[in-house]
């Protein structure tokens, strides 16, 4: 998961501890010296770059576009993130390359939202309409704003951080981890399949306590033949999120000071 942040980038490079912490499995370097991904292929150890991945990704798409078009697809627009660099836009080309897909354009992500929005509205020919574009990822928060007139669409700026849905889920699962660590003596986080089964757990948590005031979590068999349980309300939770938030903050201000906008 979140091979994209993988593309072009080497392990030493900057966000790349957050990518071990969140990968599925171990993070290596490839034949080329980036980042790949390191698994058990039919019964041996095998090691993929992110470009290789990328393009399984990128055939299974296919091969689903193809079944529910009953056609064949060879064609695509792919949307990237406007922080991708050169390099990462090259990366993705390969690997879109190797999957039969040849990419007529490479969009950045808020140009493709804002292209799909203004295509189905009628805009003023002198009256420009601004809107502006939030997207809440796993790992990125980003904003654009944009620009419409009759005909016409203009991104104004672009803004992002890392901060995401993952930053809300680490929150807990490293309070829990600790918990568990204090009552056991077993430390979850090294371990991926603990760790991973405690994440489990604690998405079911966090949504939990989007509707509600408190939540339990609860894991059967955690590590060592150990349970765990615990609860949490939401106003500790809102505590722990706080840096989170602050970043998120940034980015909406940092949007509308580069525009001048002022608005709530």
């Amino acid at each position: 998961r979140n091979f994209k942040h993988l593309l072009a980038q080497r392990l030493d490079a900057p966000g790349m501890e957050a990518e071990k912490f969140w990968s599925t499995c171990a993070l290596v370097e490839d034949g080329s010296g980036h980042a790949g991904c390191s698994v058990r292929y039919r019964g041996e150890e095998a090691t993929f770059s992110a470009v290789a991945v990328t393009a399984m990704f990128l055939t299974k798409l296919k091969e689903i576009t193809e079944e529910w078009c009953k056609g064949v697809v060879d064609e695509a627009v792919v949307g990237v993130p406007s922080y991708f660099s050169d390099f990462q836009r090259t990366a993705l080309l390969d690997a879109a390359r190797i999957a039969g897909l040849k990419v007529l354009r490479v969009m950045n992500e808020h140009a493709a939202t804002a292209l799909e929005y203004g295509y189905w509205r009628d805009f003023s020919a002198d009256k420009p309409h601004t809107v502006a574009f939030c997207m809440m990822g796993h790992a990125v928060f980003s904003v654009a704003i944009a620009q419409f007139v009759k005909g016409r669409l203009t991104i104004l700026c672009e803004k992002s951080a890392k901060v995401g849905g993952r930053d809300m889920d680490e929150c807990l699962l490293r309070a829990f981890a600790e918990q568990f660590r204090k009552k056991t003596g077993c430390d979850v986080l090294p371990n991926k399949k603990a760790m991973f089964k405690l994440e489990d757990a604690v998405t079911k948590t966090k949504k939990i306590l989007s509707a509600n005031s408190d939540a339990n979590i609860s894991c059967e068999c955690l590590m060592e033949d150990e349970d765990f349980s615990s609860k949490i309300d939401r106003s500790v939770f809102e505590e722990m999120c706080q840096p989170m938030m602050a970043k998120v903050s940034g980015v909406l201000e940092a949007a509308k000071a580069a525009k001048g906008i002022d608005a709530a």
